[in-house]
């Protein structure tokens, strides 16, 4: 990343986490990462979903088709695959399970979440949160504009959903914010503002991505001037991941996810590498 004279600078002290490994994932074009109960990485690209040890060493691969855009992971250990406007759903074993109906031509997903309960489509496109069974019948249609809500601000297509304590968390990149929704889409509260300061999102539509630690605090990247960073549940900053002098400039669409040791996991689409950051003794 090239900084400039206007780019503030981070005081190495707030950086709490280290490198601790590199996956080289050897695809044209990776797009997206999650986590399993196992602590396995997939990493979704090109035409396939490879499937990596905590230690980065390959495991696997299940071949998919079309393109994915992002995948998770479910609690029975199926692979949920979203490419453009459908999901498509794998064993274990890299056999198709099932493929769910195309939500339209104006969708295209961007983030997946998987619980025992339900599964949440974030769809860019629509400017929404699906809410789905896990036969893929929609459910319900969540985060429209309305009801002094002013719905889902998304000048560029980065919009990911996560469960979250009875409901589910989404970034509002046009908003500069993250939002938590109550399992029925009401706002419940929400955190960021826009400006250049650590503490804050930079540019039109930022964070692009965000995963949720084990504790509860929140993981966010942006594009442009990239940094990851940890926040609090309440939107306090606790401390940056990794600094922009880690990215090559104009990097954008890093996506996230965190295991269960508390690591984070980010998948770079510029170099083509998974980078595993680990707290700091």
């Amino acid at each position: 990343m090239v900084v400039t004279d206007a780019d503030p600078p981070i005081d190495p002290a707030l950086v709490k986490f280290r490198t601790v490994g590199v996956i080289e994932t050897g695809m044209a074009a990776p797009s997206g990462i999650a986590v399993a109960a196992n602590d396995a990485i997939l990493v979704a690209g090109d035409a396939e979903v490879r499937s990596y040890a905590p230690d980065g060493k390959q495991q696997g691969s299940i071949a998919v088709a079309p393109r994915p855009a992002c995948l998770a992971v479910g609690p029975d250990g199926a692979v949920y695959v979203a490419a453009a406007d459908r999901v498509r759903i794998y064993g274990g074993d890299g056999a198709l399970r099932s493929e769910w109906p195309s939500l339209g031509d104006r969708a295209e997903l961007t983030g997946l979440s998987v619980s025992r309960d339900d599964v949440l489509l974030a769809d860019a496109g629509g400017r929404r949160v699906l809410r789905c069974d896990h036969a893929g019948r929609e459910l319900a249609t969540l985060c429209g504009k309305g009801g002094g809500y002013p719905g889902l601000l998304l000048p560029s297509a980065y919009l990911t959903v996560r469960h979250f304590e009875g409901g589910f968390c989404v970034n509002n990149p046009g908003l500069h914010r993250i939002e938590r929704h109550a399992a029925d889409g009401k706002l419940t509260s929400s955190f960021g503002a826009e400006g250049l300061e650590v503490e804050r999102f930079c540019g039109c539509c930022n964070p692009t991505d965000f995963a949720l630690l084990p504790g509860g605090s929140v993981v966010t990247v942006e594009k442009g001037l990239v940094r990851i960073k940890e926040y609090s549940r309440e939107g306090r900053l606790l401390c940056v991941v990794a600094a922009p002098s880690e990215f090559v400039d104009g990097t954008a669409g890093v996506a996230l996810a965190v295991d269960g040791r508390g690591r984070v996991l980010a998948l770079d689409p510029k170099k083509k590498v998974v980078r595993i950051y680990e707290r700091k003794a």
